[in-house]
Parts: structure tokens; C-alpha cells; sequence
């Protein structure tokens, strides 16, 4: 999430903006850590998630995140 807020900082938004994130998992025991750390990024206002079940991401990563963020005019 920190280095999500980089890429965001850099873009010049921020959390605020984020319309819509994917969330892909290789292990679901770890979901609920996860969900709260996500939440604590985004003062109370989620936007809309999908969380995924994978079998195995880039670089042997167990989470990874993208998101969909809206810049205005």
C-alpha cells in the first residue's frame, strides 16, 4: 500500500481518487489482514473491490494490488 501511495503521490492524487481496485491473493488465510490494512488507506470511503484467488503472481508475490483511479478533467 506504501508503494501505492508513492505511484499516487507521483500522478499527483492520491487515495481520495481511487475508483476501483483488484486485489489478487495466493493465500485467502491472509485475507482479513489484508481487508484491514486496505481500509486504513482509504478514511472510511472504499471503493468498489474485486479480490481474486490465484495460484501463484509475478516474482513469487503473495499480493498484489492495481488500481483504477480518477484524475478529473
Amino acid at each position: 500500500m506504501e508503494n501505492l501511495k508513492l505511484v499516487l503521490d507521483h500522478a499527483g492524487t492520491s487515495f481520495e481518487q481511487v475508483v476501483m481496485t483488484r486485489i489478487f491473493l495466493t493465500d485467502f488465510r491472509y485475507y482479513q489482514t489484508v481487508n484491514d490494512l486496505y481500509a486504513s488507506y482509504f478514511n472510511n470511503r472504499l471503493p468498489c473491490r474485486t479480490t481474486v484467488g490465484v495460484m501463484g503472481l509475478a516474482g513469487n508475490g503473495d499480493i498484489e494490488i492495481d488500481l483504477i483511479v480518477y484524475c478529473g478533467d
